[in-house]
């Protein structure tokens, strides 16, 4: 197992993405990171649990319920900013750029948030 010291974070993550397959995404089931979010939210006890590093972030873009777009994640390793560290700093500057990428197609028309197809002109032209 990968994250073996973090089995009940990535059971939580797991569990959250099914149940978003399942019934749809809920915006409580995130943590807000800057123009994006971060998966997975959980509790104080967790979080505690965790004694030599600050827990699993996993990126994303939230939206809508139906729509999450998924990007990579680490452990982050020092209590500093999630940019300025050295596990999760890179995978945090990926979605940033990402996301910025995803917001400017979607300003100029080739992404539809409320299509059934969001990403059907994106196809087209990229």
């Amino acid at each position: 197992y990968l994250y073996e010291s973090h089995r009940d974070e990535m059971e939580i993550l797991l569990s959250e993405m099914e149940d978003m397959k399942e019934y749809s995404a809920e915006s409580r089931q995130f943590k807000n990171e800057k123009d994006f979010h971060c998966l997975p939210r959980v509790f104080k006890e967790i979080k505690e649990a965790n004694k030599n590093d600050f827990g699993i972030r996993l990126y994303c873009l939230f939206i809508r319920p139906s729509l999450v777009v998924f990007f990579n994640g680490d452990i982050k390793t020092v209590k500093v900013s999630a940019q300025e560290c050295p596990q999760v700093g890179p995978h945090f500057k990926n979605a940033e750029n990402i996301v910025r990428i995803i917001e400017t197609a979607h300003k100029h028309g080739f992404l539809d948030y409320d299509s059934d197809n969001p990403f059907e002109y994106f196809d087209q032209e990229y």
